[in-house]
């Protein structure tokens, strides 16, 4: 009984030993167990990383892949290490070819066949890339580089909410006008031309990038400082664009026609953004209208909507739009004619801060007064789509 009791503990020693040395072998991290100063056992990604074969690694220790300038920060992270402590440190690197490289190592404690040792974790930099990657496409538009519509709104709700705004500070809105003739008369390749060519243009001239946005498919947002008045900053703006020839540039038919709207960002009293963009579009539209006449508002201004604005509806509709919390509801039509396919109508809800189901009247109205009725139209194709596609994959009609 002892015998085959022995086996199998051997055995499950065995599959264990085998299942972490593939955990190893497969790790994107690169990953060393360390004793007194040499490689007890490497990973491909280790030995990958400083370009050296699994019998050439035997003849290095830790101390030799790493630069002169750091080797006292690798020795002060091993006696850390001999205490129980965890670190993490980065340490500049030397390759065997002499190439050096900053890592970002994590130093532990571990067991290797009875024996103490230290292990070593270089973090696979491609999955931090990545993420920062997928938070940078969350926040640009992809077209232009700049920040997409639901960013510059949430960095200007905090701008407002700090209350440290330059007390010259303006919102600017840039139309082009006749951005629709173009892109009919252009194609859609030109007409993306002319669009990264005006936010290029943009970014060269406004102060903070952390603060310039696509706003719509051929409208610009930013906040700027006026160093001048606030009609002398907006003919200004405009003649940059007109001196810019962006026709030529894009080989357009037609020269683009720009409009401008301005209303001051105030200083010390709590407007939220939604509010504050509102008056900025506005003063766009009075601007286009005029025929770039002086698309000023100035500060509290009357509204011509006749919609006050409910934060609070706003709110539950951009936590709505980024986290998909709506709710659609579909009621069967059944067809006159003998028609035997499924067919349905589809009703938008928003989920209230009780996760009550609210119809359009409640929210809508809201919606379209914040510019916010594309969003949710797109979010209801998309999500309507993906219930098709479901349904279609499992068979149904």
């Amino acid at each position: 009984m002892l015998r085959n009791e022995f086996s199998r503990t051997r055995a499950n020693l065995e599959t264990e030993h085998s299942r972490f040395q593939s955990l190893l072998d497969n790790s994107l991290d690169a990953i060393a167990y360390i004793h007194e100063g040499m490689h007890v056992e490497t990973n491909p990604a280790y030995r990958k990383l400083f370009d050296l074969s699994k019998d050439e690694i035997d003849g290095f220790s830790i101390i030799d892949l790493i630069s002169h300038d750091a080797r006292r920060d690798l020795k002060q992270a091993l006696k850390q290490v001999s205490n129980k402590e965890e670190i993490r440190k980065t340490i500049c690197c030397r390759r065997s070819n002499g190439q050096e490289f900053e890592a970002n190592m994590e130093f532990g404690s571990s067991e290797i066949d009875g024996e103490q040792c230290v292990r070593v974790i270089i973090r696979h930099q491609g999955a931090d890339s990545m993420q920062a990657r997928i938070r940078e496409l969350k926040n640009q538009d992809p077209h232009t580089g700049l920040l997409n519509r639901h960013t510059f709104m949430h960095r200007l709700d905090q701008l407002l909410d700090r209350g440290q705004n330059q007390p010259d500070a303006l919102l600017m809105m840039l139309s082009i006008d006749n951005f629709t003739q173009i892109n009919d008369e252009a194609g859609m390749i030109k007409s993306d031309c002319l669009l990264k060519e005006t936010a290029d243009l943009l970014a060269l001239h406004v102060d903070d990038r952390e603060l310039l946005g696509r706003f719509g498919d051929h409208q610009f947002i930013a906040v700027i400082r006026a160093h001048s008045s606030p009609e002398v900053t907006r003919q200004g703006y405009l003649e940059t664009f007109q001196r810019a020839r962006l026709e030529q540039c894009c080989e357009l038919p037609t020269a683009p026609r720009f409009s401008i709207g301005l209303t001051p960002v105030p200083d010390g009293d709590r407007e939220s953004a939604h509010e504050l963009v509102r008056r900025c579009i506005h003063a766009s539209r009075e601007e286009n209208a005029t025929q770039h006449s002086a698309g000023l508002i100035e500060q509290g201004a009357p509204d011509d909507s006749g919609v006050p604005i409910d934060r609070n509806i706003v709110d539950l509709i951009d936590h709505a739009l980024e986290n998909d919390h709506f709710v659609l509801e579909y009621q069967p039509m059944v067809s006159l004619d003998g028609d035997t396919r499924e067919n349905y109508s589809v009703f938008v809800r928003l989920l209230d801060q009780t996760d009550t189901p609210r119809d359009p009247e409640w929210f809508f109205g809201q919606a379209m007064h914040t510019e916010r009725m594309a969003e949710i139209d797109r979010w209801v194709v998309r999500r309507t789509i993906s219930e098709l596609s479901r349904r279609r994959s499992s068979g149904e009609r």
